[in-house]
């Protein structure tokens, strides 16, 4: 009997089919991602309650947060392809009313690849497209792009609140000043007393005794004096009365002055006039204040031996100087071997109360740290310009600018003292 022969084939495989490949997919992806980084770079901008402007080397804006059109009561989209300034028309008020319009300060931080902080000290106000305006603190640094600047980054917030802080301590201040100022002005008056031996001389321990309340009452005096002058530059009050001013003949009676204190030290001081006669219009009494600050200071921070150097002259350029402009100004220098700031104190110096870490443990020299602030704020005053450049150890030099006359005249009713 035949077997029925079995043929065996081969298992048959199943083809598998799968999607045809999409090209459009990872491409999808890819914007799918960016779109998400863009929405979540867009609203970590928009809850940034500072406002954020960013301006590309030309000065015209290319990106706007939600809070810069809030507090510029613009849309953020409609600040797009304005220039800088007219985004953001930024003024600064000195103490005299003076508005001065900043158009070149986006072209500075980007040529000098260097931040620019601008304090509500600074007294800068934005005017929005409406409503009112209202001060500021900015600051702006440079965007770089392989160590070059391809545009400017711009924080700024709305400061109105501090102002107010501010003013309202400036009043409470020149009140509590006022008031102290008769208590004093009695200690005085009786140490003196005693030191003359009006009530009975007194006993060589009870002389050193009374020297010391004496030397701190006259100490008190000062400070109290120095609190109200700030108090009257803060709130606008101070009067301001140009007059022709010989700058020689001011600088050389401060020097008079500190006769004692630089042959106690046995300071060379050399000055150098361009003009013995240069003249400016400003205010006398004020320039001198100034100069007396800078004077002291100079003598008071610089060890025996050593050297003070004073420089004036008119400076005429045709290229824009510290104001901005081609006008022509006043510069003064005083350079000193004295002590330095340090490095980490520098952006402090002219802040209200603060000394140098270095000078404050140094026998024998106080200070109220309202010197420097106080000489700042009268520069300001009158329409001008300081900086500084200093190295611990080695010396600091002061610079002064003011304008050849005051353009605004305050309309305060008080003096300084």
């Amino acid at each position: 009997m035949k077997r029925n022969s079995i043929q065996h084939h081969p298992p048959r495989t199943r083809k598998r089919f799968s999607a045809p490949h999409d090209p459009i997919q990872p491409h999808t992806l890819k914007i799918r991602s960016l779109e998400k980084k863009i929405s979540e770079q867009g609203a970590i901008l928009s809850s940034i309650r500072e406002g954020i402007i960013v301006v590309d080397k030309k000065g015209m804006v290319t990106l706007a947060n939600q809070t810069a059109g809030v507090l510029l009561r613009t849309a953020p989209d409609e600040l797009l392809k304005k220039s800088f300034s007219e985004a953001m028309h930024l003024y600064s008020k000195t103490n005299t009313g003076e508005e001065y319009i900043h158009h070149d300060l986006i072209g500075r931080v980007v040529e000098k690849t260097d931040s620019i902080t601008i304090r509500f000290q600074d007294n800068f106000y934005a005017r929005p497209k409406y409503g009112n305006d209202f001060p500021v603190a900015i600051t702006l640094s440079p965007l770089l792009e392989n160590q070059e600047a391809s545009g400017a980054l711009v924080v700024f917030r709305d400061i109105s609140e501090e102002k107010e802080i501010d003013r309202i301590k400036s009043e409470f201040v020149s009140l509590a000043a006022h008031q102290l100022r008769t208590p004093i002005a009695g200690i005085n008056w009786y140490t003196e007393l005693l030191l003359s031996g009006g009530a009975g001389a007194p006993s060589g321990e009870q002389k050193k005794y009374l020297q010391q309340i004496y030397s701190a009452s006259r100490r008190m005096t000062d400070i109290i004096r120095f609190l109200l002058n700030i108090s009257r530059l803060e709130l606008g009050s101070i009067m301001v009365k140009p007059e022709p001013t010989i700058i020689r003949q001011a600088i050389r009676s401060i020097l008079a002055e500190l006769d004692v204190q630089i042959k106690s030290k046995d300071l060379s001081c050399d000055e150098s006039y361009e003009q013995e006669d240069a003249a400016i219009e400003t205010d006398m009494k004020l320039f001198q204040i100034v100069m007396q600050n800078i004077l002291s200071n100079a003598v008071k921070y610089t060890p025996q031996k050593g050297t003070i150097a004073i420089r004036a002259s008119l400076r005429r350029h045709e290229n824009p100087g510290p104001f901005g402009n081609k006008e022509d100004y006043l510069q003064i220098s005083v350079s000193d071997s004295g002590y330095g700031i340090p490095q980490e104190d520098q952006q402090k110096i002219f802040t209200k109360l603060f000394r140098a870490r270095n000078v404050e443990r140094l026998p024998g020299v106080d200070g109220t740290g309202l010197g420097l602030y106080l000489t700042k704020s009268i520069v300001d005053a009158l329409e001008g310009k300081i900086w500084f450049s200093s190295q611990e150890g080695k010396g600091t030099t002061f610079t002064i600018a003011l304008p050849l006359a005051i353009k605004n005249a305050g309309k305060g009713t008080k003096q300084l003292e």
